[in-house]
């Protein structure tokens, strides 16, 4: 997709002030010794074949190191997603989508003050939907999952891990979503809708629903059990469906058990 000289310019601004904010929320100075020792005990674990990993650095806002499968992922090799500094955002991830790291950045910003208490280190993101452009032009649904891996004295990640998969067979629309999770406390932004926050992904009494259908149980027979109508039933199904933007209930299942959410 090519963009304007005015667009371009207006990017390149929002990102300056993304790195601003960055700067402000990570306001301390790394250690790239533990980081690097960090980063050479993962390059020895075997990794399956789908799923790419990234070594992010949050003071630098860039990616330090990726897995060798990058380039059969999403076609760039690990030197490359190194030498994009934070203009990865712009290359890899769809226009439409590119800015939610901005919307990461207010998250933490906004909810920081509440976990304060709490080691980062426990912190998980998942990011679902996002479209990954592949170096060769082809559009992917990715699923993220975010673990801190190395912390400042003050309790801010230095250093975090993404895995990365191509998701693109349980996704559909053209929303994202952002989860995250550290203790008892969850937060949920949905790009796609009206409502923009939630307090979680699946609510308690979806939950209930969706234990229920893991265990293939019919809606009738899930209406019983909860004394539900089916109708009530099938509302519960559709909006999870619908706020996950995945394609049916199989894929729902799936995601909810890698967030743990099952």
């Amino acid at each position: 997709m090519t963009r304007t000289m005015t667009e371009t310019t207006q990017i390149e601004a929002a990102i300056q002030d993304l790195y601003i904010a960055n700067q402000e929320l990570f306001d301390f100075q790394p250690n790239y010794n533990r980081i690097s020792n960090t980063i050479q005990f993962y390059e020895k674990l075997e990794i399956f074949d789908n799923t790419l990993l990234l070594f992010y650095d949050h003071k630098k806002m860039q990616i330090i190191y990726a897995s060798k499968n990058a380039n059969q992922i999403i076609g760039y090799t690990s030197e490359e997603l190194k030498g994009m500094g934070f203009q990865f955002y712009l290359k890899v991830f769809h226009p439409t989508h590119f800015g939610f790291p901005f919307r990461q950045i207010r998250i933490e910003t906004k909810l920081c003050s509440l976990y304060k208490h709490l080691s980062v280190l426990d912190r998980k993101i998942y990011l679902g939907g996002l479209k990954v452009i592949h170096k060769n032009g082809k559009l992917l649904r990715g699923f993220f999952k975010v673990k801190t891996l190395v912390v400042s004295e003050n309790n801010k990640p230095e250093l975090s891990l993404i895995q990365g998969q191509d998701f693109t067979h349980l996704f559909k629309g053209d929303s994202y979503w952002i989860r995250l999770k550290i203790g008892a406390i969850t937060y949920c932004y949905l790009s796609h809708s009206k409502r923009k926050e939630f307090k979680d992904l699946i609510s308690p009494r979806e939950l209930d629903v969706l234990r229920l259908v893991a265990e293939n149980k019919t809606t009738h027979e899930i209406a019983t059990e909860l004394n539900l109508s089916t109708q009530t039933i099938d509302t519960h199904r559709k909006n999870m469906i619908a706020r996950t933007g995945v394609v049916n209930s199989t894929a729902l299942t799936h995601l909810c058990k890698i967030m743990e959410i099952l």
